[in-house]
């Protein structure tokens, strides 16, 4: 209840105001005695008087729309969004179910409706708008999108003059995070429709159109450290951005997933193998004797290089020595391998110049530097290791710079995406002014005539052709 939520009044306030009675009270007595219990009204006389109109190119695409088992309802005989409404029932206006309505209802606009005592066709465009890009902010940040934390970022008011019955969001000093909404939604008002739900789902029972509304200096959850770690995150704006959240890019729902890959993954390329250290590998000597052989007289000596006693001929009986490259323990120790372990750099380095002056790679002159003077080629080491390093600094300054320009480009395309709405919108409104214009214009046109008739017969019989015209239009329309 939203007892439960209030942060400035000795006792909440349980009991549910009744209902505006002009038989009984005034329009002033009524309106002291909702804020003496804690609230403001929500005049239904205003809405009332709306009776719907839209377009078959509207209703079509709200149709379409609906998933299955609901159904859009829409009769132009109806007087207005109250008196149609059922539990099964819900009205809707055509500007809300654009604004990110889902079927079924988010549980935040079930709980929000349910504390409030509202209904969602009482709710503005622009509050739906606020309300579904709040709850897929929340969920691209694994954050709950509670009632609480809603809440404790909003207020929920009554309309202002032109909007009087109706209820908007405006989100509490230092901490609005969703920008650029619409300044305008003209004539949201008569285009609503029904939605029936499935025979199952009644998910606003026992709610009507409400003509009270809690009053937002009650609502506003105490502050907690959940709820403030909450803030903290969504008024750090749009990571793609660094701005605020657009509402543009998330009145809708956020697919799941796409949670980026890790650094390392991006690094080694998705290969497990990427890290895996190279190891120096030594071809050994395997000895292959033919069936018929000897092993005795077609052995190898002692050194493994040779065999004791070569066959004379190239026949049968022939002894052929293979190379398969091995790293096993055991073919080390016989090749006389040592472990490095526990050896200095400066002996392994003596070693090498040592092995490669006995294949004759390395003459006497270039051992004698080599193995004279290891700290110099340390040295020349350490300098390829820094050379490397700067390298390095060097690829993550440009993949830093790749980022950059990444969040740019994912920052133009936000803007162009709200700049496609603006004029969406746009073009909305002048296709909105233009059906109004030609729907007025005959009224008005009689209405001029009626209030200027000297210059009506004046036009009339200017020429005897204009007025005989004028007479031939006449008796056609009789």
């Amino acid at each position: 209840m939203p007892g439960d939520l209030f942060a400035e009044r000795e006792e909440p306030v349980n009991d549910e105001p009744a209902p505006y009675d002009p038989e009984k009270e005034t329009r002033d007595q009524w309106v002291e005695r909702l804020d003496a219990a804690g609230y403001s009204p929500l005049p239904t006389s205003f809405v009332i008087d709306i009776y719907p109109h839209v377009s078959k190119i509207a209703l079509n695409k709200a149709r379409r729309n609906l998933p299955v088992g609901y159904v859009l309802e829409f009769d132009e005989n109806w007087p207005n969004i109250i008196e149609p409404h059922r539990e099964d029932r819900i009205g809707f206006h055509i500007a809300s179910l654009e604004s990110g309505i889902v079927f079924p209802l988010r549980p935040l606009l079930v709980e929000l409706c349910h504390c409030f005592g509202i209904l969602p066709g009482q709710i503005t465009p622009n509050a739906h708008r606020l309300l579904n890009a709040f709850a897929n902010i929340c969920t691209s940040l694994h954050i709950d999108p509670s009632l609480r934390l809603f809440l404790y970022m909003f207020e929920v008011r009554p309309g202002k003059s032109g909007c009087e019955g109706f209820v908007y969001f405006k989100g509490r000093n230092n901490r609005k995070f969703i920008s650029d909404l619409p300044q305008s939604n003209r004539l949201w008002k008569e285009k609503f429709v029904f939605i029936k739900f499935p025979p199952t789902v009644t998910p606003l029972a026992g709610l009507k159109w409400s003509d009270h509304l809690l009053k937002y200096q009650f609502t506003e959850p105490p502050a907690t450290p959940d709820l403030e770690e909450s803030r903290e995150q969504l008024l750090k704006g749009d990571p793609n951005t660094g701005q605020m959240y657009h509402y543009g890019g998330w009145v809708w729902r956020v697919q799941p997933g796409d949670e980026g890959t890790s650094q390392v993954t991006q690094t080694t390329g998705g290969s497990s193998s990427a890290a895996a250290t190279n190891k120096l590998v030594h071809p050994e000597a395997v000895v292959i004797n033919d069936e018929d052989e000897d092993p005795q007289t077609g052995g190898m000596g002692q050194t493994g290089n040779a065999p004791v006693n070569p066959s004379p001929n190239k026949g049968k009986g022939k002894m052929r020595t293979k190379k398969i490259a091995t790293t096993h323990p055991a073919a080390k120790r016989k090749r006389g391998e040592s472990s490095p372990v526990g050896e200095s750099m400066e002996e392994l380095w003596v070693k090498v110049t040592l092995k490669l002056k006995e294949m004759g790679e390395v003459g006497p002159d270039t051992l004698e530097q080599l193995a004279g003077d290891p700290s110099s080629r340390l040295s020349q080491l350490e300098q390829q290791l820094k050379r490397s390093e700067a390298h390095n600094r060097e690829l993550q300054d440009l993949t830093g710079r790749q980022l950059d320009e990444v969040a740019n480009l994912a920052r133009m395309a936000g803007e162009a995406e709200a700049k496609v709405i603006r004029l969406k919108e746009e073009n909305l409104k002048l296709m909105e002014d233009l059906e109004l214009k030609e729907r007025e214009f005959p009224g008005r046109a009689k209405q001029w005539a009626g209030e200027n008739l000297e210059e009506t017969a004046r036009v009339i019989t200017s020429t005897p052709e204009m007025t005989m015209e004028a007479f031939k239009f006449i008796y056609r329309e009789e």
